[in-house]
């Protein structure tokens, strides 16, 4: 995909230089992913469910297992060796634990702040059972 959005512009584009443009490609992908599933979840507190492995599933089917293959970039998991299928699909289930517990971490931080915030304005003295 990189090399072919290089050969359309008339450029030629390095080993080096292609695998940092697919990174930069995969892990924002990955961020937005991540944002759309916050978002999600914030609404839709079912795909929670699983503590995000089942959506690590999901993120797996929709890119490296028919996405990625339509764009020609690699070939279908039916067509890669086990191993490299056990790998891709494995890192993306733990993608989907690390995004849940990512997003339970900030939902706590935030209530926390707002609840200093609360404090901090009305101007009392927090109870002892105030945990900051």
């Amino acid at each position: 995909m990189i090399e072919d959005a290089a050969d359309a512009t008339g450029h030629t584009i390095s080993r080096e230089r292609k695998l940092a443009a697919q990174q930069v490609i995969h892990y924002t992908l990955g961020a937005g992913l991540g944002a759309a599933y916050g978002l999600l979840a914030e609404y839709q507190p079912a795909v929670t469910r699983g503590a995000g492995v089942p959506a690590g599933a999901v993120m797996y089917a929709l890119t490296h297992g028919s996405a990625v293959p339509a764009t020609g970039f690699q070939n279908p998991p039916w067509k890669l060796p086990l191993a490299a299928v056990l790998w891709e699909a494995g890192s993306h289930l733990v993608f989907g634990l690390r995004m849940e517990l990512a997003r339970r971490a900030l939902v706590r931080l935030l209530e926390k702040t707002r609840d200093y915030s609360a404090v901090a304005t009305s101007g009392s003295v927090p109870s002892t059972n105030t945990v900051f």
